[in-house]
């Protein structure tokens, strides 16, 4: 499958989940520091659920003072990794990512 529609059917996936759970959910959220020699792209997480009343989806590009400001107040956040098959990878990913928010 090509790349342009995996990550179309992953956005409806993720928005499918948002429908369902609800709050704000910021997609594509970079965590994590990129350190070392050779420059890397930032990793991201697939979105970030925060238990709010305001339930939108909206990205994370442009959107960085909203995020930082609505998780200070909330403090609790759910990382959502969108996968079409659960294997290892995928269960690492989410581990990773929730760890790094966590750092963050």
């Amino acid at each position: 499958m090509a790349k342009g529609k995996r990550k179309k059917r992953e956005d409806s996936l993720l928005e499918s989940y948002w429908k369902y759970a609800l709050g704000t959910m910021f997609k594509e959220v970079p965590v994590g520091e990129c350190r070392g020699r050779m420059p890397r792209r930032p990793r991201k997480i697939d979105g970030v659920r925060l238990d709010h009343p305001v339930a939108e989806i909206k990205p994370f590009s442009g959107n960085a003072n909203d995020f930082r400001a609505l998780i200070a107040k909330v403090r609790k956040a759910e990382v959502v990794e969108v996968k079409f098959a659960l294997n290892r990878g995928v269960i690492g990913q989410a581990i990773v990512g929730k760890y790094l928010l966590e750092m963050d």
